[in-house]
């Protein structure tokens, strides 16, 4: 497993898809042509103040001196069969979703390079 913090350059997103076979997130962009599905690798994790966590995740220490200085990352299936565990966790810091976690970790966003446009009488 590696830590898979992404900076890929995507624009249009406009959905996100955690359900197929493997540990991959799906993200659908909107392109001139209509919509393109781009796959990434995705690895579920939680934020901790200590590196004491359950199961068997790969701990990494992040730098700086912020509260939550440890990331466990897990495979899909042992997360999801923890996740009780980990909800109860003294100084863990987990998220509501794959999406947040998977933007959380990287630097897409959503509607990223589409154009702004005002509704009409928006500003009148």
């Amino acid at each position: 497993m590696t830590m898979s913090f992404l900076s890929a350059a995507v624009t249009g997103l406009v959905g996100l898809d955690f359900s197929g076979p493997a540990s991959d997130c799906r993200l659908f962009c909107r392109t001139e042509d209509g919509v393109e599905c781009k796959v990434f690798p995705f690895h579920p994790f939680v934020l901790l103040t200590s590196m004491d966590a359950p199961g068997n995740p790969e701990i990494v220490r992040l730098q700086g001196y912020g509260q939550w200085c440890y990331l466990a990352e897990y495979s899909m299936s042992e997360y999801e069969a923890l996740l009780p565990e980990l909800r109860k966790l003294p100084g863990a810091r987990l998220w509501r979703s794959y999406s947040e976690m998977f933007l959380a970790q990287s630097t897409i966003r959503y509607f990223s390079g589409f154009p702004v446009v005002a509704a009409a009488g928006a500003y009148d």
